[in-house]
């Protein structure tokens, strides 16, 4: 089988209003096709996507076009706006239901992880049943949790399929998984006075574990130290270096050149 962007929506979930922002559904995907035996996957949030790099030039300045051109290799760029660790998780398990049918020797997997908890309690996690995780577990290991159950899946699909795999961070740094690249905002300069797992969109979001944790008082001190990492997420965010909180060209080719000396 061969690749072309208008084919993607059949073996990929694209946006949707289901899923997304989205009013329509919107394919947000793209693939290049340099009729090659190597295939470059990225998948992410709209740092991987590239948002606010010049429109005419997002294609040839975001980080995945950069990497595979370094690799000579065909590129599938999976990301979407507002998506989450879950969402990586999810298509890398879409990715490994066509590899049989794709036609590639070689196959390269980067997962830019974002903040943990975009998805808590949401479509992306209703298979997980919380209220045994926290009568058994600390609630301290939670963020940890979720992203290791997220790359329990990618590591399923990169072993089956013998995928050479990357991992980082965007904006935040790691929990729960050991990175092969240091957090991409740390590479930028960008100044954070702590080690922080979440943003002010992942607090939102998981101020919904309370009706899950018998023991009050630890969730207010769990969800207080979230909301002190989130003010200096939201910081990062900010940063004069960034374009309304994304990467600039400048970022993007600092972010591959990190990947690209992670493989050789």
């Amino acid at each position: 089988m061969k690749l072309y962007k208008d084919i993607l929506a059949r073996y990929f979930t694209i946006a949707s209003p289901y899923n997304s922002h989205y009013e329509v559904e919107t394919n947000t995907f793209d693939f290049i096709d340099r009729n090659s035996n190597i295939l470059l996957v990225t998948i992410g949030d709209l740092w991987t996507w590239g948002a606010d790099l010049t429109p005419n030039n997002r294609l040839k300045g975001v980080y995945g076009n950069l990497v595979s051109l370094s690799l000579g290799a065909d590129w599938l760029n999976l990301a979407q706006s507002g998506s989450n660790n879950f969402f990586i998780a999810e298509r890398a398990v879409e990715l490994g239901k066509i590899i049989p049918q794709l036609n590639y020797k070689k196959i390269y997997l980067i997962c830019t992880f974002t903040e943990t908890g975009r998805s808590f309690n949401s479509h992306h996690d209703n298979y997980i049943d919380y209220v045994s995780w926290f009568q058994k577990n600390n609630i301290t290991d939670f963020l940890a949790f979720l992203n290791k159950e997220c790359m329990n899946r990618i590591s399923a699909v990169v072993n089956q399929h013998n995928i050479i795999l990357r991992t980082g961070t965007n904006f935040v740094d790691a929990t729960g998984f050991t990175t092969d690249i240091d957090p991409w905002f740390r590479q930028l300069n960008i100044p954070c006075a702590t080690t922080a797992y979440v943003g002010s969109t992942g607090v939102r979001r998981l101020c919904e574990a309370e009706q899950f944790i018998q023991d009050k008082e630890s969730y207010k001190n769990w969800i207080s130290n979230l909301i002190d990492q989130a003010r200096h997420v939201d910081q990062v965010c900010g940063s004069k270096l960034l374009i309304n909180a994304h990467p600039t060209a400048t970022g993007h080719k600092i972010w591959a050149n990190s990947i690209i000396e992670s493989l050789k």
